[in-house]
C-alpha cells in the first residue's frame, strides 16, 4: 500500500508541525479508520451508491486510511524521538 502523504492528495504544508498538532491527526486517522471499517462491513467490499451509480471500494479505502495512520503515528513517534535527543 505504500502511499505517501503527496500520492494521497495531503498537502505537506498543512501536516501539522506540533507534537499536539500530531496527537490530533492521529486521533482524526483513527476515527477515518473506524469509519472505513464500519463501511467495509456494513456494505462490503464494493458498493454502489444508489443515486450517483458511483462504485466504492471499500476495502481498498480501508487500506488507505490504515496508512495514513500509520504515517501519523510514526510523524508523532519521530516527533517524540526528536524531543529526547535535544
Amino acid at each position: 500500500m505504500g502511499l505517501s502523504n503527496r500520492s494521497r492528495g495531503m498537502r505537506e504544508d498543512l501536516l501539522p508541525t506540533t507534537w499536539e498538532g500530531k496527537l490530533a491527526r492521529v486521533i482524526e486517522e483513527t476515527g477515518e479508520v473506524l469509519k472505513a471499517i464500519g463501511k467495509l462491513q456494513r456494505f462490503g467490499e464494493y458498493a454502489t451508491d444508489p443515486v450517483t451509480k458511483i462504485q466504492y471500494q471499500n476495502k481498498q479505502d480501508m487500506f488507505c486510511e490504515i496508512f495514513d495512520l500509520q504515517s501519523a503515528l510514526q510523524e508523532l513517534v519521530n516527533h517524540q524521538d526528536a524531543d529526547e535527543n535535544n
